[in-house]
């Protein structure tokens, strides 16, 4: 009848495994010049790779790919959530401009800051703790102070945090403060665990006038060689400041940076030696402190970061938004600014009269050649941050955790390869072994695009009462892995799960093939969320699937 009608959709499409970040840092002395090409991108996908330049007065810290990947990061227990959020709070308009990225625009901004705040409300427990992942767990009272400083600082910027979620956490400090601190009976380092919380704590209520200086006196006077590290002696300097005992105040923050980090391998504050050490530096900023030793220890985190291998630069989220706060700090410090030219091809342009500059460039700029020419009268800091996705499959890696994928039919015999059904259902069987012990593993298994996951959880239990895989009874399933959190997500199932030295734990999904075509088969990867180093990367097997139509 004349009518006309034109539909359009839009597909995410994504590799079928993920990205990687590699750095390099070096000194740039006056009237030197740097070359770079597309040879900094080999073995990546172009489409997907992009390399951030970033020239400095100061010691490299690689702030702005910190404050991008948090930004991106796409799980959300209690912790990523206040840290994706801290990260929007972080990145206002003159910090991305000042960074060189493109940052969030202000209602981005707004949504971000309200979606975690909507979150952590609903983790919120009624002793006014928060639950990691929430649907029943146990608190984990570690992480009250520093979201109650992420949400005191959201207030603080002019964002509608619930009145009654703050006052109930500063409440919640409050109290435990007062009676003496948290035992911490399930950790071996107990002990150090009370003073960070207790220290951290006085310093969020120290902000707001509301801490009680004798109490703070005394965890100087009688606990502070507990501390296993300068970061909770840190905390309690400020409070101890802005309480107004200014000696043991100085005392304190001269003591933190003097401590030698004594961490063990893993303590269960989600933090990390690096964690510690930028944090500190972060929140001297903040507070507009500069103590003896301040640029020494500046100078050690750089190198730490430098001295990683190239090709292993995973971050933990506590990690990058410690390193983005300290970043922000640097950004707007100093009269020193970086002077000189960049240059693609014939085009050139200036080095902006300001303490830092970065950018990303694309492998078809990369083409045109980048130069880089320091004017400056002292040397500068260059930073080259390459990300991307590797043009091959990760190779397997079970040197820290092993992580298999095989696959069944529905009624437990192993599926012997070969093309599916459109409509044929399979069940994925992972199997997970740790050398150590993970407290917060994180498991993801990205699906073959022509399959749709589906919830066993949410079929008749009895269905599964006579299907037996690897020894497991699908209906008792949960009895094989200690889970913590599961989702299934359009493209990928994802499981938060405790890992035990040597014990192997078991999960299981369901998939249907639903879309014919042939598809790469993504390995499987564990790894562990705060201590990103310990990763295992399994086969697949098969490396292609191909689904038929009926």
């Amino acid at each position: 009848g004349g009518q006309r009608v034109s539909r359009q959709f839009e597909l995410t499409v994504r590799p079928a495994w993920p990205g990687v970040v590699s750095s390099r840092a070096q000194q740039l002395a006056p009237d030197a010049r740097l070359n770079l090409g597309t040879a900094e991108l080999a073995g990546l996908m172009a489409d997907t790779a992009t390399l951030r330049l970033t020239v400095s007065t100061h010691p490299p810290i690689p702030y702005a790919r910190a404050l991008q990947e948090l930004l991106a990061y796409p799980y959300g227990c209690v912790e990523q959530t206040t840290t994706r959020g801290f990260a929007a709070l972080l990145l206002d308009a003159d910090t991305a401009a000042r960074m060189g990225i493109s940052g969030l625009d202000d209602n981005s901004r707004r949504q971000r800051l309200e979606g975690a705040l909507g979150r952590l409300a609903a983790l919120q427990l009624a002793n006014g703790h928060f639950a990691f992942w929430g649907g029943g767990d146990s608190a984990v009272p570690i992480l009250t102070p520093y979201i109650a400083e992420f949400l005191l600082l959201a207030r603080d910027a002019g964002f509608a945090v619930p009145e009654s979620v703050l006052q109930k956490t500063l409440e919640r400090l409050s109290e435990d403060l007062l009676s003496g601190g948290l035992p911490f009976y399930a950790y071996d380092q107990a002990d150090h665990l009370r003073l960070a919380y207790q220290a951290h704590a006085g310093y969020v209520l120290a902000t707001l006038n509301r801490a009680p200086l004798g109490t703070l006196r005394a965890l100087w006077d009688n606990q502070r060689d507990k501390a296993l590290s300068g970061l909770p002696l840190l905390h309690l300097g400020l409070a101890l400041q802005a309480q107004g005992d200014a000696g043991r105040g100085a005392q304190a923050i001269a003591a933190a940076l003097a401590r030698k980090d004594a961490r063990p391998r893993w303590l269960g504050d989600y933090g990390s030696a690096l964690r510690d050490r930028a944090q500190m530096l972060a929140l001297l900023q903040q507070h507009g402190l500069r103590p003896d030793g301040f640029d020494d220890q500046l100078l050690a985190l750089s190198r730490e970061l430098q001295a990683r291998p190239g090709d292993r630069y995973w971050l933990s989220t506590q990690e990058q938004i410690a390193l983005a706060r300290l970043g922000k700090g640097l950004l707007t410090e100093g009269d020193s600014r970086i002077a000189g030219a960049w240059a693609l091809g014939d085009a050139r342009e200036a080095l902006p009269e300001r303490r830092s500059f970065s950018r990303d460039f694309h492998a078809a700029e990369l083409a045109r050649g980048l130069r880089l020419h320091s004017t400056a009268a002292s040397p500068l800091f260059v930073s080259v941050d390459v990300a991307g996705v590797p043009s091959v499959a990760p190779k397997a890696d079970d040197s820290a955790v092993s992580v298999q994928r095989r696959w069944f039919h529905a009624d437990g015999k192993p599926w012997q390869g070969g093309p599916l059904r459109e409509g044929q259902s399979l069940v994925a069987a992972l199997r997970v072994e740790s050398r150590e012990t993970m407290a917060d593993a994180l498991l993801v298994d990205l699906l073959p695009a022509g399959l749709e996951i589906e919830n066993l959880n949410l079929t008749d239990p009895a269905q599964w009462s006579d299907v037996v895989i690897e020894g497991v009874t699908l209906s008792e399933r949960s009895d094989a892995a200690q889970i913590q959190h599961e989702e299934y997500r359009d493209d990928r199932y994802v499981a938060a799960l405790k890992l035990q030295a040597g014990q192997p734990a078991q999960l299981f999904y369901l998939v249907r093939a639903v879309t014919p075509g042939t598809y790469v088969a993504p390995p499987p990867q564990v790894e562990d969320m705060y201590r990103p180093m310990l990763r295992g990367v399994g086969e697949p097997r098969p490396a292609s699937i191909t689904v038929l139509e009926p």
